[in-house]
């Protein structure tokens, strides 16, 4: 089996994941120790190798590529209204 070298690196992943739990530049910025500018240089980055033009595109590849499961895990839920098997999209924000 031929080994495949991950798509977005570390950081890149670390901000997907960021973005998908709704912070902002400022926010992503602070958390990384990064400046807002070089935010704004990752995401233009992200969005040219996952082809997404906007941050639900980031956040459908994140989902699709299992990045961070809750998103896909929101998405669902809200698709089926909230409610799923009794579990609500409330539980699945833990």
């Amino acid at each position: 089996m031929k080994y495949e070298k991950p798509l977005l690196t570390k950081r890149e992943t670390d901000i997907v994941i960021l973005i998908c739990k709704e912070y902002s530049n400022k926010q992503i910025a602070g958390e990384l120790k990064i400046s807002p500018h070089t935010v704004l240089v990752h995401k233009k980055t992200i969005r040219t190798k996952t082809r997404s033009f906007t941050l639900v595109g980031i956040a459908l590849y994140a989902a699709k590529h299992a990045i961070y499961i809750h998103t896909l895990a929101r998405i669902v839920f809200s698709f089926l209204g909230g409610d799923f098997c009794g579990i609500s999209s409330f539980d699945m924000a833990a």
